[in-house]
């Protein structure tokens, strides 16, 4: 992938307003999606080691809240192995539900929603103010949920993004790559709450977990070549969408 379109993945960062957000079906709270990619630290070559990098990523307050383990690039111990078939960073109910969004999306069309739902209404979202989305709403008949899938107005005949709500505000946001799932971002009564993952085909290239809408435990980054590019942690629940600084976004 090119520098310029990795630096733009980077720096990127979707919050829907809610003047423009199709609303949640049966209610009237937005959900707002949050896709903030975490993988691409090595993409900086000004930087020598990640906790340079760190320190640029959060607001100052924010970086003595992350503990730096792995500085630069090693080689990448078993149990970080960076397939989405690794138990010790994916769940066996995780690895199954990534593999069923993949089957699920796939062929989902403007009109034509995932399995065991019906389109409700298509509606044009303009973010930022240049780029053109079409947003297919989706509800489905065998469970109080939704789903809101995201065309760019480009050609696309594929997804660009797509969000899963129960009326509680659980499930999940994701971006969809050439290959497959690119973001992955679990969410729990309207809060991130679980995986939150980066991929790059088929390896994971980006992994941490969230509590009640914070980071808690690994920060785990590799490189294209599979190494441990940085190891870090939150050894206390971390407010990371609070702290990061104007450039990350």
């Amino acid at each position: 992938m090119p520098h310029n379109m990795q630096l733009e993945r980077f720096i990127f960062c979707l919050m829907f307003s809610t003047n423009t957000f199709a609303q949640t079906a049966g209610s009237d709270q937005p959900l707002p999606a949050v896709l903030i990619p975490a993988n691409t630290f090595e993409y900086f070559p000004k930087y020598t080691n990640n906790t340079q990098m760190v320190s640029s990523y959060f607001v100052e307050e924010g970086r003595t809240h992350v503990n730096i383990i792995v500085d630069t690039p090693k080689a990448c111990p078993l149990e970080y192995v960076n397939v989405s078939s690794n138990t010790n960073l994916f769940t066996i109910a995780e690895q199954e539900l990534l593999k069923a969004i993949r089957l699920d999306y796939n062929s989902v069309t403007t009109n034509s929603g995932p399995p065991h739902s019906v389109f409700v209404r298509l509606e044009t979202l303009m973010w930022p103010m240049t780029e053109t989305y079409e947003v297919a709403l989706f509800r489905f008949t065998n469970a109080a949920a939704h789903a809101q899938v995201f065309f760019d107005n480009r050609g696309a005949i594929n997804p660009a993004w797509a969000r899963f709500r129960t009326e509680a505000g659980d499930g999940f946001d994701v971006r969809f790559g050439n290959h497959g799932i690119g973001a992955f971002r679990q969410f729990k009564h309207g809060q991130l709450n679980g995986l939150w993952a980066d991929f790059e085909s088929d390896r994971c290239s980006a992994w941490m977990r969230f509590t009640n809408g914070k980071a808690l435990g690994k920060w785990l980054v590799w490189n294209r070549e599979g190494s441990l590019y940085m190891e870090a942690e939150f050894k206390e629940p971390f407010d990371f969408l609070r702290y990061l600084s104007y450039a990350s976004r």
